[in-house]
């Protein structure tokens, strides 16, 4: 049974649409009426199941403390539809922007126009659903792999040590290396299982979103990075002025270590060097950082920003095949991008286009950019 609330202020008018949307979706529909803000919450707060909403614009109310939010925190996956008067594209966007699933005019009210916004809506909110109840399995699923499969990691490790320690001298010069390799096997999943679980994490944790300026990421890789660029005798250039951008300061500064980290390690050079630069690009800032690395041929490129995908041997080159993977997702999750161009023995550019602080870009106001993942989520709806 479907189950749908109309709220409108006008009492005849609710009357009117929940006679159209009978005659939209004939069988096993259920139909409720509410005037106003407080009778609709009570309806939700009390006994009654709703799966979609046909609110009045009028009762929306201003952003994040107005009936519509009140609706969503009560169900998260409720298929809520404006109606109103239209006209308004603004009004319309920022409707989206805080959750509705379609704003629908009046003037245009038919049988079969409101029957497919209604069965378009409930589709996308229990595809929403689905992937909610996706996403918590896959959370619960690495929350295990971490917690629980490191213990057993733990103790192989430490009975390596123990074994090595009660062994007599001989015995331990002729075995150490085959405990050895089981020591660095035992060390190698453990890295991998912290590695998969912050890539999980890049995904489910929420996105501060401020304006950022990047000289300050900059220096904040400088610092973690410090030791490294000493052994290695590297240098870190900045050689723009570097610019604000909107985004997570901490995702940012996962972001450009994973990049700067890389143009030191996959480096055979006796002196690395690794540059940063800015340039505009509409409403996005273009930022380039490039290495004087080993490079990478041109038909691996695609192929680095997918997960556990590794080019060299863990011989060669330490690493888990993960940190490209969670920087491409950070740069999306951002609203951004990120891409590669490299030539073999000469070293690689990486590229990320990240978004301007709101007062920057032309005509946004706010609505010009994902303001938070809840919008994302409407915009793949």
């Amino acid at each position: 049974m479907t189950r749908i609330l109309i709220v409108d202020t006008d009492t005849s008018r609710g009357e009117e649409t929940a006679a159209l949307v009978s005659e939209a979706l004939p069988d096993g529909l259920k139909i409720s009426l509410a005037t106003d803000s407080e009778s609709c919450t009570n309806l939700l707060d009390g006994p009654l199941l709703v799966d979609c909403i046909l609110m009045d614009e009028q009762l929306v109310g201003s952003s994040q403390d107005g009936l519509l939010e009140d609706c969503l925190k009560k169900d998260p996956f409720l298929a809520i539809i404006v109606t109103g008067a239209g006209g308004c594209e603004d009004s319309a966007v920022d409707a989206m922007k805080r959750g509705a699933y379609d704003v629908y005019p009046w003037h245009k009210f038919t049988p079969v126009g409101l029957g497919r916004a209604i069965k378009n809506a409930l589709s996308r909110a229990a595809m929403a659903r689905q992937i909610e109840d996706q996403q918590n399995s896959l959370r619960t699923f690495a929350h295990v792999l971490v917690h629980d499969l490191r213990a057993p990691l733990r103790s192989v490790r430490g009975g390596v040590d123990m074994l090595l320690e009660d062994l007599p001298p001989d015995a331990q010069a002729t075995h150490a290396e085959t405990l050895g390799f089981i020591r660095n096997g035992a060390e190698h999943i453990d890295r991998l299982l912290v590695n998969l679980h912050r890539h999980c994490n890049v995904s489910d944790a929420p996105l501060e979103r401020k304006d950022v300026p990047l000289s300050d990421i900059v220096t904040q890789v400088k610092d973690a990075l410090r030791q490294d660029l000493m052994e290695h005798n590297a240098e870190l250039v900045v050689r723009d002025t570097l610019p604000e951008v909107r985004g997570d300061p901490v995702q940012l500064t996962q972001l450009l270590q994973n990049l700067v980290g890389n143009g030191l390690k996959f480096n055979s050079s006796d002196a690395p060097r690794v540059e940063i630069s800015a340039r505009d690009h509409d409403e996005m800032w273009c930022i380039e950082i490039s290495d004087n690395g080993i490079g990478i041929e041109s038909s691996y490129i695609k192929e680095i920003f997918e997960p556990f995908r590794r080019l060299h041997t863990q011989t060669a080159f330490a690493g888990t095949g993960l940190g490209l993977a969670t920087c491409r997702r950070i740069a999306l999750r951002h609203g951004g991008s990120l891409s590669c161009s490299s030539v073999v023995g000469v070293g690689s550019t990486f590229v990320l286009n990240l978004p301007k602080p709101v007062a920057c870009s032309a005509g946004e106001g706010g609505g010009g950019m994902v303001v938070n993942d809840a919008v994302a989520a409407n915009a793949v709806r």
